[in-house]
């Protein structure tokens, strides 16, 4: 039972980091999402300890962006689109991550210390919590991310965005919702996986700096035509 305490606390603190690290990252204001982001970590961690309690673990990129998704939508308020969005940024910034921590960790050549890691999960949950509030800290004090999503925002999405954006997410779920069950079933598909995963990261990333781009150069027009 103090295992799944310790766990349920380790989740807790692991969720509301990775959501932290994207509103962050979209800069929004951190002090009126304090609540729903306490209660969607509440519930995340919840569903992430039942999965380790009925050792349903292959279903755990099947069940988790599910219940992501209903809190940015239903508890955060984003959105249907942004939700979705946001959504995905959090699980990817979560798997990216760890796979970068476990590089980092074998390119010192400490694959012993990462297999120690993985058999007491309490230990590699506290050690992602740390490294993504080190990532939330970096993002904060150099003013990383980008701007163009907002809760409440009425304005129509640009079409050429929707498409774009929703092509990605599409594939970043399908993806996303295969690698628990390939990390049991088939190790040299989730290898494949991973990197596509990192692709479809940077795609996603790609898309959020032209769209900051071009939400930047509009507002320079309209600056301009304003001043006419």
């Amino acid at each position: 039972m103090a295992l799944y305490l310790i766990l349920f606390i380790g989740f807790y603190l692991m969720w509301s980091s990775m959501i932290l690290i994207a509103l962050s990252l979209f800069r929004m204001k951190l002090l009126q999402y304090l609540l729903p982001i306490a209660f969607s970590a509440l519930v995340l961690s919840t569903v992430s300890v039942t999965i380790h309690y009925f050792h349903i673990k292959y279903l755990l990129t099947i069940l988790q962006p599910v219940v992501l998704i209903f809190c940015f939508l239903a508890i955060i308020r984003f959105r249907t689109l942004y939700g979705v969005f946001l959504s995905a940024i959090v699980y990817y910034i979560g798997m990216v991550g760890e796979i970068f921590f476990n590089m980092l960790l074998s390119i010192f050549g400490r694959k012993a210390f990462i297999a120690d890691l993985y058999s007491t999960p309490y230990v590699m949950l506290f050690a992602i919590v740390i490294f993504n509030y080190l990532v939330f800290i970096i993002i904060n004090k150099c003013r990383i991310g980008f701007s163009f999503i907002a809760s409440n925002d009425s304005e129509p999405i640009n079409k050429s965005f929707r498409k774009k954006i929703i092509i990605a997410l599409i594939f970043a779920y399908i993806i996303m919702s295969c690698t628990s069950y390939s990390f049991y079933w088939n190790r040299d598909l989730f290898f494949i996986l991973i990197s596509i995963i990192f692709i479809i990261f940077f795609v996603i990333l790609e898309l959020s700096y032209r769209k900051e781009i071009a939400d930047m150069e509009s507002s320079d027009l309209l600056i301009e035509e304003l001043h006419r």
